[in-house]
């Protein structure tokens, strides 16, 4: 049975930290306060359509956006919106809302909300909240072919009720979001029960939190409670995001252990959530929030305190109720349902440049090579500079370079700046007296080194780059087996930084003696290159991850600004944003999945913790 919510929330004292160059506009309908309006027809340009208490909001496979409205489901596309099913009069007019079935405007709801696709036939899935049932629209083929529309879960009741079973006989009180993994598993937020169910096949069970229990707890299946759970956001086929709106957080639960957990807490009335490129975007009352691992909650748009109704950059927009959202990742934008001014909302997201760096070792000795390494966000461009300018780049490196190897043939402190830049912003990260660099001049080599790549193909060079510390003046290189590769560009196995060819696959050992007048040191680093046929590709070779096993950093060569993921054994996401390198040091040792995404596909690769 449905249940009157006190809503008790505080307002969270937050900043912005975007550019104002990005901004806020109205995308589909035409503003007014109330509800009840209606523009009549079943087709109408974006920009004249009436809608009536926008509720929820999703894109279809093809980037075509379905919203929900009071009695209404409609898709935008082509400039225009048009009424996929639902009633085209006034919302409260006798017959207006309904639960019957069929195509196109035949089928009445009752305040559908939260929706989303199949991806693997773009059908349609509705909660129809105010009649407790998930309903299910044919995939849209053209503006003249209607939705045909049928229960798919749920026995229809304006009360609602709490049942586990078949899909026909279950029920459900006020479901409020739905979400599909990519096998066809459904999720539903049941608000009015206070719960998570899941509908597969024609089954439907309660994942996570106890049916008609009201309550804030993380833990496993029915451990867990919720306090109107509403949206629900999909961070790939394991991790379903919930906005737990009355207790003010977003919730992350397992769909392999059933265990819940609190990702973000200190919000006032979630509604809804998203996630792109390391960044979670939150609906909270009339403003957008936005969070990412380590950092504390901010305001990206609107205001915390007041509502209204205004167009433009971030810094003076304003919205009325809002209620979902959605993401486009593909042109970077959110859509949002102003509810209280019964419109879509657009807000362009180009987030500004963030500088940052981390170096190996801060405190190397004369003409010993560190790696500084760019861990900058939203940047496509990065320059460095350090001072003095008594400093040498090792193994090809340019000052353009995200990662760059650096040696110091004075003993002083060095200062580095990194310059990161994208289209619409630039940001600078100086750190004085960063490298400070020492000599000894009675201590042994201490031999170290390290692959630019460790897995390539056959005839693709490599180059070995010394890390020695305590100025050794003599190397010795020595690779098993001793055959299958070449030293190459005019260096020799004597040189401080090597060019190797493998002309055959296999595995290869490695090992370096460093010399100087007071001894020498050697240091091996078995089965260490591993070479595959030329055409073979390798991932973590295209990723360029190093080294591998770490105990601390691990580095990436060439992700190009992608998004970064790491991944537990389990498929949890426990890192994800764009950077050139992970932390790993508070993490316990183990196997790790290492995925960077790009626009049309990811790449992964299995690292090793220490």
């Amino acid at each position: 049975m449905n249940k009157i919510k006190i809503l008790i929330g505080f307002v969270l004292s937050v900043s912005m930290f975007q550019a104002n160059s990005q901004t806020v506009s109205t995308y589909a309908g035409k503003q007014y306060l109330g509800n009840g309006n209606y523009s009549g027809v079943s087709s109408s340009p974006l920009a004249t359509e009436y809608y009536s208490e926008l509720y929820g909001i999703c894109l279809d496979t093809n980037r075509r956006i379905y919203v929900s409205d009071q009695h209404n489901v409609s898709i935008l596309t082509n400039g225009n919106s048009y009424t996929r099913g639902g009633y085209l009069g006034d919302p409260l007019d006798a017959g207006g809302i309904g639960t019957a079935n069929g195509t196109g405007t035949v089928s009445r709801f009752a305040t559908p909300a939260g929706l989303t696709v199949k991806k693997s036939d773009n059908s349609v899935f509705v909660c129809d909240k105010d009649n407790s049932t998930i309903r299910r629209g044919t995939a849209y083929v053209n503006s003249s072919q209607g939705s045909i529309w049928t229960t798919f879960a749920g026995v229809s009741s304006f009360l609602g009720g709490y049942k586990d079973g078949s899909a026909t006989v279950a029920e459900f009180s006020s479901p409020y979001d739905i979400a599909i993994t990519s096998n066809g598993t459904i999720y539903v937020s049941d608000f009015g029960n206070d719960c998570i169910r899941k509908i597969s096949g024609t089954t439907v069970s309660t994942i996570a939190g106890l049916g008609q229990a009201t309550g804030d707890a993380d833990g496993v299946g029915s451990v867990a409670r919720f306090d109107s759970p509403c949206g629900l956001y999909l961070e790939d086929d394991n991790n379903l995001l919930i906005t737990d709106r009355n207790n003010g957080k977003i919730k992350r639960l397992n769909l392999t252990t059933g265990a819940v957990t609190t990702l973000i807490n200190g919000l006032t009335a979630p509604t809804d959530v998203v996630y792109l490129a390391g960044v979670y975007y939150i609906v909270d009352q009339t403003c957008i929030k936005q969070w990412s691992v380590g950092n504390s909650v901010t305001i990206l748009c609107g205001s915390a305190t007041e509502n209204g109704y205004e167009d433009g950059n971030y810094a003076i927009a304003k919205f009325g109720e809002l209620d979902m959202l959605t993401v486009d990742p593909v042109s970077s934008v959110l859509y949002v349902c102003d509810k209280g001014n019964n419109v879509v909302r657009k807000i362009s997201l180009s987030n500004s440049a963030i500088a940052d760096f981390t170096a190996s070792k801060t405190t190397p000795t004369r003409d010993e090579t560190i790696i500084l390494t760019s861990t900058s966000q939203f940047a496509t461009n990065q320059t460095w500079s350090i001072t003095p300018g008594t400093y040498t780049l090792q193994g090809g490196s340019k000052l353009t370079d995200p990662i760059i190897y650096v040696s110091f043939s004075v003993a002083q402190s060095y200062s580095v700046q990194l310059i990161a830049t994208n289209s619409s912003s630039s940001n600078t990260k100086l750190k004085n007296n960063y490298i400070n660099v020492s000599i000894n001049t009675n201590a042994t080599p201490v031999a170290n080194f390290m692959a630019t790549k460790t897995n390539p193909v056959v005839n693709e060079q490599i180059e070995l780059i010394d890390m020695s510390a305590n100025s050794p003046s003599a190397f010795m290189w020595e690779i098993t087996p001793s055959a299958g590769w070449n030293v190459t560009s005019g260096t020799s196995v004597t040189s401080k930084n090597p060019k190797i060819t493998f002309i055959s696959t296999g595995v290869y050992t490695i090992k370096l003696t460093s010399t100087n007048s007071n001894g020498s040191h050697s240091t091996t680093k078995t089965n260490y290159i591993t070479v595959g046929a030329n055409g073979v590709k390798d991932i973590s070779y295209n990723l360029g991850v190093y080294p591998n096993p770490t105990s601390d950093f691990i580095y990436f060569q060439n992700v190009n600004n992608n998004l970064v993921k790491l991944l537990n054994n389990t498929g949890q996401v426990l890192y994800s944003g764009n950077t050139n390198s992970i932390d790993l040091s508070n993490f316990p040792s183990g196997i790790y999945t290492v995925q960077i995404v790009d626009d049309n596909s990811s790449k992964t690769a299995k690292i090793i913790k220490q």
